[in-house]
């Protein structure tokens, strides 16, 4: 609300949102149209409260945006990745796991423990590509057009691992954690192209 006012105050005519791939939450289908209904499938569950607010965060740019501006895009990333993209993150987790299983195994196949059976899937995308298509959306995007920015390339977790052991120089048997850092029993199996 701050930035839609600000900018309405200033005489900002455009607008662009980055959104979420997490606004579809558990998704019709794979890969999803932007045209699929958003739901938050339950309020009182912390895992929905990123997504929730992005789907807040769109329906006000896309209600500014019919009255204040005369050009508002949203995009929706993909499971960006890239340097410096902070640990909060699959793929860093798994290379910060990768160094702590190296240090306690030093030789043979490591066991390399995740969250969930590895069958989950992900489209990820580096973030130089996410640039070229966003700066792509920002030139030819139509006003209140909604955008996926992202790869059809889906990747299992399971094979995920493998790749970062891989890119270490080692060879892991991946094992199912149990107990407290379990997959969440919401947790989206599947995300969106």
């Amino acid at each position: 609300m701050n930035v839609l006012d600000a900018c309405v105050a200033e005489g900002v005519r455009d607008l662009m949102l980055a959104s979420s791939s997490e606004v579809y939450q558990a998704p019709p289908t794979i890969p999803t149209d932007e045209t699929a209904p958003l739901t938050v499938p339950d309020v009182l569950n912390p895992r929905f409260s990123y997504g929730g607010g992005k789907i807040v965060s769109e329906l006000l740019a896309v209600n500014y945006g019919r009255k204040f501006f005369d050009h508002t895009l949203i995009c929706r990333p993909h499971n960006v990745y890239g340097p410096d993209m902070g640990h909060e993150h699959v793929i860093p987790q798994f290379v910060v796991r990768m160094k702590e299983c190296s240090e306690r195994q030093p030789h043979g196949v490591i066991d390399f423990p995740i969250q969930g059976t590895g069958e989950e899937t992900r489209s990820f995308i580096y973030i130089d590509d996410f640039i070229r298509a966003l700066l792509c959306v920002m030139e030819q995007g139509e006003a209140l057009g909604i955008y996926h920015i992202g790869t059809e390339r889906e990747v299992s977790i399971g094979e995920l691992a493998h790749l970062v052991a891989r890119a270490c120089g080692r060879d892991i048997r991946i094992v199912q954690e149990h107990c407290s850092r379990e997959a969440p029993r919401e947790d989206v199996p599947m995300s969106e192209n």
